[in-house]
This record gives structure tokens, sequence and C-alpha cells, in this order.
């Protein structure tokens, strides 16, 4: 079973070992992972006509064209159109995992797409006309409810995605947003105690992480060190990795 991610290098520190510690946990658990690039997104027709309207909403909303982290938020969706597979498995490189198997991710409907962490997009199984038509649903949602996203956007430094899942999901009903027990987002917990086998070591989690450890040692310009950090010592401890 083959699961999906997207890179593009936007700049952040660490990512090429990020995805490489994504790779080693999934394959740990009998996974095929696949990253792909942008070289993916610009193969859709609709490439060229989706960033102008991204930027389009982002000058409504910010007064300026999207910056590159939240348009590769909105092109990884484009990305996993590219792909022949029927109904897939896609993730960031952030979600690690610990121990969940094939056979644990075969359960779910193919009629909508399916959200593991709820309104998060981290993880999620749908096809690739799904994504494909998710795309098209980011610019025609976001224009026609541009109003509301201009009395949001007062309390947001930007719009990426999962703005858009968060604040427009009284419109999303082609989505099964679900809050799956296979995974743990913000709290740690050991292999005595750990049900949940997915962790998704997001900035906001190295942050709680850091912090509840130790509250002096907590730097924002070191986060991608951090989660680096984090997830090698998980992958040490927890499935035995040589990382």
């Amino acid at each position: 079973m083959n699961i999906y991610t997207y890179y593009e290098d936007i700049g952040f520190n660490n990512q090429n070992r990020l995805l490489e510690l994504w790779r080693l946990s999934w394959e740990k658990q009998g996974f095929n992972p696949v990253v792909l690039d942008k070289s993916h997104v610009m193969k859709n027709p609709y490439y060229s006509v989706f960033v102008d309207s991204l930027d389009k909403i982002n000058n409504e909303l910010f007064g300026q064209d999207m910056n590159q982290y939240c348009q590769s938020c909105f092109l990884r969706w484009m990305a996993y159109t590219a792909v022949s597979d029927g109904s897939m498995l896609v993730s960031d490189y952030d979600i690690i995992n610990g121990g969940v198997a094939k056979s644990e991710l075969d359960n779910y409907s193919d009629k909508q797409i399916n959200f593991l962490t709820g309104r998060c997009p981290a993880i999620a199984i749908g096809t690739p006309q799904q994504f494909s038509d998710l795309c098209y649903m980011f610019i025609d949602m976001s224009t026609a409810n541009i109003d509301t996203l201009k009395e949001e956007s007062k309390s947001l430094p930007a719009y990426h995605d999962q703005h858009f899942f968060s604040i427009l999901h009284n419109n999303q009903t082609p989505f099964n947003f679900i809050h799956s027990e296979l995974i743990h987002t913000l709290r740690h917990v050991t292999s005595k105690n750990r049900v949940n086998k997915l962790i998704h070591f997001s900035h906001l989690y190295a942050k709680k992480r850091t912090l509840a450890m130790s509250p002096n040692a907590y730097a924002p310009s070191e986060i991608e060190n951090i989660r680096v950090n984090l997830i090698e010592e998980f992958l040490k401890t927890e499935l035995s990795l040589t990382v």
C-alpha cells in the first residue's frame, strides 16, 4: 500500500531529514512511501488558473499574493491528482507511523474524502478525482464566501487550506471529518500506554512537548530542529529504529 506526501522547498530547515524520518516510519509498517513534488502539480491543466486564483483571493484578504508556504498547502492536493491509484492515503511528512498496519486503514468509504485529524488536513484518504474536485472547491467556495473570509482574516496572519476547512466547514458536506483514535495530535504517550499509533509532530506539538519538558529551552527559531529531535527520539525508543 502506498502512502503519498508532498514536498516543496519553502526555505524551512531540516525538511529533507523530516522526509527521511517519515519514510522510515512508514516503511517499518510495510507501506511504500512516495514523495510528490511541484512537477506533479504542474501536470494538471488547471494549475495556472489555480495559482492565479489563489493569489487573487489572497489579495482580497491581505492585499498581496499568497506566500509560498500557504500556496504549497493548497498545491499538495493538486499533486495527488497526478496519481493513478484508486483510493489513496496521503499525509503531511510530520505524520509518523508508530505502529499502524495497512489493514487498519482499509475500512474507510471511498464515497468522499476522509480527513482523519478533523479539520486539520494532515492525513486523508480519497481518490485523485476527489482531490481534483477539492481544488476547484477551494477556489469556488473561497470566492463565493469572500466576505466571510475577510471578516475572519482580521485575526489570521495568512490563509491556507486548514483555514478553508475550519472557516467554511458548514458548506463542506462532501467531506468526512474524523478524529481517528489511531492518531495523537497534541498529547505525548509512551509505549506503556500508547493506544494511538500515529503521531502528528506538528509545530504546535513540538512547542507543547518542549515547554512541558523544559520551559526555558523553547526557542521559536529552533522549532524545526526540535521536531526532528522529537521524531528521532520517538523512532529510537518506540520502534527500535536506528536513525
